[in-house]
């Protein structure tokens, strides 16, 4: 199973250590790479257009961000052309509104709704994984 490379945007300190631990007890591969605003967020992914690095599988974001939300992250993504295709998964406490599905890309946006219990999170995080693999095309290639 590949890597998933994974940008987590979330200002929760609990939030992120759950998101990790999720991963682990599912037995899932991925290296997580975490900001805590939607500022950093979008400074980090075109930090890495410009330098030629790789971008992430997947950018997994809470909406309620500070600096910026996520809605305005998922907004400024699909309007940048080397950002548009990269999958986002909204992976929120707040419910989904129709402002954030006019910035959804078929087959490159996910809403997950965040759980109160871990064994929910652990199924959460799965179906992001999978998500993200094949959006992303990994889902057949091993690294």
């Amino acid at each position: 199973m590949p890597t998933l490379e994974v940008l987590l945007v979330d200002d929760n300190a609990g939030d992120l250590i759950l998101f990790s631990e999720a991963l682990q007890t599912a037995g899932l591969p991925a290296r997580i790479e975490t900001v805590r605003d939607g500022r950093s967020a979008l400074d980090r992914l075109r930090r890495r257009l410009t330098d030629g690095t790789a971008l992430p599988d997947v950018v997994v974001l809470d909406l309620n961000l500070p600096v910026k939300s996520g809605h305005e992250v998922v907004v400024e993504m699909r309007a940048d052309e080397g950002l548009s295709g990269v999958p986002v998964v909204v992976f929120t406490s707040s419910g989904l509104d129709d402002g954030i599905v006019v910035a959804y890309t078929p087959g490159k946006c996910l809403f997950v709704h965040k759980c109160g219990r871990f064994r929910e999170m652990v199924e959460s995080v799965r179906r992001i994984h999978t998500f993200a693999l094949a959006a992303s095309g990994r889902a057949r290639g091993a690294e």
